[in-house]
């Protein structure tokens, strides 16, 4: 009876669905028959090196028992490069191709004669798949980038983002919940997310905002972190209203095209200067208001 190692490590390489899929409950029969590789591929855009996926020393290390040929050899190079250029990995339809790339001694060290992988040619496989131009990292990488055709589903990967996108939700409902009061931190807070909160009824600006919150609670989590969130909202607000105008990525006051700073920081820091700039602020402020009042009417 055989038992499985302790560092076992199986990823599942799958293609992406095409639109008939999509479309349909099962894979039709002709698909699920059908067979797609991922085969050679260049090492670069530019280059004319048939890729791996593995360093030198990876290959130096791996591929002896493979090819038959060790590194000192004259014949090293040519049959590395004609097994890369051979090298090619069916990818049923369906659940794909499991691979097994768990390391036998660490899964988080490189790979070394003291590392070495628990099945070669998987990890071998793995690793030229992976850095494939056409694979993406996950399903979600894979949607609507028309180069790719395969991706790579991880159980643990998965698994673990989602914990992640548990916790981020749990934290930003807390944070949400702190601030659901404070109508000049959700204003900030939408005008962050993309929404003009003057387009939005006051009582519901709370559930929009809470709605945006479910929805991608990262950028709120985010934001929460800014020092300068509501600055950094007034001089977005200024913008929209064309009050600012942004001009090479830099920022100037529409009226007389006075440089307030080369970035949105930059900005942020000359309406924080009362000193220097605070008759201009309150000026600027004022045109806002304006402007707010006039949408309104």
């Amino acid at each position: 009876m055989s038992t499985t190692h302790k560092n076992s490590y199986k990823v599942w390489i799958r293609r992406k669905q095409t639109n008939i899929e999509k479309v349909q409950k099962d894979i039709p029969e002709y698909i699920a028959r059908s067979k797609k590789f991922a085969s050679a591929y260049w090492e670069s855009k530019d280059s004319r090196v048939v890729g791996s996926g593995l360093t030198e020393g990876e290959k130096r290390l791996l591929l002896p028992d493979i090819i038959g040929v060790m590194p000192d050899e004259r014949e090293w190079k040519a049959k590395s490069i004609e097994f890369y250029t051979e090298l090619a990995s069916n990818i049923p339809a369906g659940e794909g191709l499991k691979l097994e790339i768990g390391l036998e001694t660490s899964n988080t060290k490189e790979v070394s004669e003291k590392n070495m992988p628990l099945n070669v040619m998987d990890y071998i496989r793995y690793r030229h798949i992976k850095d494939n131009p056409k694979t993406a990292e996950s399903l979600e990488a894979a949607k609507g980038n028309m180069l790719k055709e395969f991706y790579i589903f991880d159980p643990n990967a998965e698994r673990i983002a989602n914990n992640k996108k548990i916790a981020d939700r749990d934290e930003a409902n807390a944070k949400y919940a702190s601030i659901k009061s404070k109508p000049d931190v959700v204003n900030a807070l939408l005008i962050t997310y993309g929404v003009n909160p003057d387009l939005i009824l006051e009582a519901d600006r709370v559930t929009e905002l809470s709605e945006r919150v479910q929805k991608d609670p990262e950028t709120l989590l985010k934001a929460m972190k800014d020092e300068s969130l509501i600055k950094r909202a007034t001089i977005r607000s200024m913008v929209e209203y064309k009050i600012l105008v942004i001009l090479d990525s830099a920022y100037y006051i529409a009226s007389d095209k006075t440089k307030i700073g080369s970035s949105e920081d930059e900005a942020i820091i000359w309406i924080s200067d009362s000193d220097k700039n605070g008759n201009t602020v309150t000026l600027l402020l004022g045109l806002l208001q304006e402007a707010k009042k006039k949408l309104k009417r």
